[in-house]
């Protein structure tokens, strides 16, 4: 290259380094001029077929790409446009492209990994990242993460391509406590764009967040979960006539919540299946003593403690004159429901009183009574709390 043209590169490339753009000087040397004798030229024998050219292969994305970039108040547009071409990757825009510029002074080559987590944290103060799919670079808005595709990862294995600022889902299993009331205690550590969801009947969580704050959050909840309750023990309940596995169905009806989960198929076929919860509470059957294995906190194993004692009577005690019912409160407690009943049975013998029972950890409250006396406690309560669900206390399916 003569000196004119060198010095002519050399002030292009600084006038387009200035207005933002990566660019090399030896990208604007003249053109060399083609070869004398090239294909396209050359003609072909009178007569003579000629043999048709391959077609070009698809363009790949570059293996191993390192990038060294600067940017001074350069628009995201160009700087999209930059690592594009510089990984070989087209971007797929599931969101605008923000109006704001991008500043980044560095003197290093930076792998693909790590460029794009440097993209990615000055994407963050407008909305927006940037993420690797196949051979493809989607740009959506952060708040939308949950819902899109993401690694799924471990607490603590974190692989070694995933940088601190990537959206990863986290799957966390529990041990000691209850994933929905840790999911509540852990929300305020959760940015806008993320996501927990427990899931109660394998008692673990579904974290959605950035991977340097999964770690975090995880470490809280491990910790968090290395505890036994203060107040958990446990209790053996022999039963005289019942049938342990039959205690332990009504129990889970009477002290558990039944949850309904609808799931929708591709063909839009609904389904509905459902569960009792007693969160807090291990119930199990002993046949082989016909007894009940209770562990929990200790104001629920009380409230076992006299369910027990009320389903635990001789065959046809309940079945006679004696009938249990159960309400589902939602306007009034518990505890204000049993103090109503018992002032309404007030002036009926003890003997006679139909036994009030609250259960203020789900909402109910139970009666063991004759009927004349459950009729009135039934019309009372309609009267206190008029959506009150009746009747005879749920049987719970076996799990």
């Amino acid at each position: 290259m003569n000196p004119r043209a060198r010095t002519r590169a050399a002030v292009i490339a600084s006038l387009i380094a200035t207005a933002g753009c990566a660019a090399s000087a030896l990208a604007f040397q003249d053109a060399a001029p083609p070869p004398a004798n090239t294909p396209s030229e050359e003609h072909t024998p009178t007569g003579e077929a000629s043999t048709p050219q391959p077609e070009a292969a698809p363009a790949q994305p570059k293996a191993d790409v390192r990038i060294r970039f600067q940017f001074k108040d350069t628009p995201f547009a160009m700087v999209f446009d930059f690592f594009s071409r510089e990984t070989g990757l087209p971007i797929i825009r599931e969101a605008p492209v923000p109006a704001g510029n991008m500043t980044f002074i560095g003197g290093t080559e930076y792998s693909f990994e790590e460029a794009l987590s440097i993209l990615n944290l000055n994407l963050r103060l407008n909305g927006v990242t940037l993420r690797r799919e196949a051979n493809f670079l989607y740009l959506s808005t952060i708040k939308d993460a949950v819902r899109m595709p993401s690694r799924v990862v471990e607490l603590g294995s974190l692989p070694a391509d995933v940088t601190p600022d990537m959206i990863v889902t986290m799957t966390i299993p529990l041990n000691n406590t209850r994933a929905s009331q840790v999911a509540e205690q852990i929300k305020p550590l959760i940015a806008e764009y993320g996501g927990v969801t427990p899931v109660d009947a394998q008692n673990m969580l579904i974290l959605v967040e950035s991977a340097a704050q999964c770690e975090r959050i995880g470490r809280v909840i491990r910790a968090i979960d290395s505890i036994r309750p203060v107040d958990s023990e446990f209790r053996l309940f022999k039963l005289k006539y019942a049938k342990a596995e039959d205690v332990v169905v009504s129990l889970k009806g009477l002290v558990g919540q039944r949850l309904q989960q609808v799931f929708i198929d591709k063909d839009g076929k609904k389904t509905i299946t459902e569960e009792i919860d007693i969160a807090g509470l291990n119930i199990q059957p002993d046949p082989r003593t016909n007894s009940v294995i209770v562990v929990g906190s200790n104001t629920r194993i009380e409230t076992v403690d006299q369910l027990i004692r009320i389903l635990d009577v001789p065959t046809g005690q309940l079945g006679g004159e004696q009938q249990m019912v159960t309400f589902l409160l939602e306007t009034i407690t518990p505890d204000q429901a049993a103090k109503t009943l018992n002032s309404l049975f007030s002036s009926v013998p003890k003997e006679a009183r139909p036994t009030v029972l609250p259960l203020p950890d789900v909402g109910k409250i139970t009666l063991i009574g004759v009927q004349p006396l459950l009729l009135q406690a039934t019309a009372l309560l309609g009267e206190i709390d008029p959506a009150i669900a009746t009747g005879q206390a749920r049987e719970a399916q076996p799990e």
